[in-house]
């Protein structure tokens, strides 16, 4: 967060509009590098990278933009920043990978479930399978559960049963009017699991 602030401070100079179009880092990373100080993005290839609508939207609102060329100084700098943003996340990535390895075989059971990146994720909100199997399956419900407000709405509006569960592809298949009975159904389920889980651990 912090490197993706750093940067619309400093490329905010060549594209002000930008940061109202690309609200994700990663993306608004690999258009700064890709872009850098070129003024007609239509010489820029941005379908590999950005949706075809995005891809009109930003090439048009970039002809139009009130913004002046980087100097050498300052687009140096924003390269640099861009590119730890990806490098950044191609380690988080990595390191997926690795502890999704391994969650496979710490948590074989809650991974069946709901697969290995929300068993990883659970594991990690809980602090170890050890207290992921011991805790209530209302409260596993809600692990990582951000509250969303709409907009023009009031905070009653937030969903807070929304946990990391429900990104769980046995939910995400089901129509979205079942999906909080089935959060509430998986969850149970991942605890008695996790218990399982917990038993082969600590034998």
């Amino acid at each position: 967060a912090e490197g993706f602030r750093k940067l619309r401070e400093v490329y905010v100079v060549r594209f002000p509009e930008l940061e109202t179009l690309l609200f994700n880092a990663l993306d608004y990373a690999r258009l700064v590098l890709r872009a850098g100080n070129e003024t007609d993005l239509t010489r820029v290839d941005l379908s590999s990278m950005l949706s075809p609508a995005l891809v009109i939207t930003v090439t048009v609102t970039a002809s139009q933009t009130a913004g002046t060329a980087l100097s050498d100084e300052q687009l140096a700098n924003a390269t640099s920043i861009a590119q730890r943003i990806i490098d950044l996340d191609e380690s988080k990535q990595r390191l997926v990978v690795f502890v999704e390895s391994r969650t496979s075989t710490t948590a074989p059971n809650v991974s069946a479930i709901v697969g290995t990146t929300i068993a990883a994720r659970l594991m990690g909100l809980a602090g170890g399978i050890q207290n992921l199997a011991y805790m209530p399956g209302c409260n596993v419900q809600v692990l990582g559960a951000k509250k969303k407000i709409l907009a023009g709405m009031s905070t009653h509006s937030a969903q807070p049963h929304r946990g990391v569960i429900y990104d769980s592809p046995i939910i995400q298949q089901l129509s979205p009017d079942l999906h909080r009975r089935a959060s509430r159904l998986v969850a149970s389920k991942c605890v008695l699991a996790a218990r399982v889980d917990a038993c082969r651990e600590a034998t």
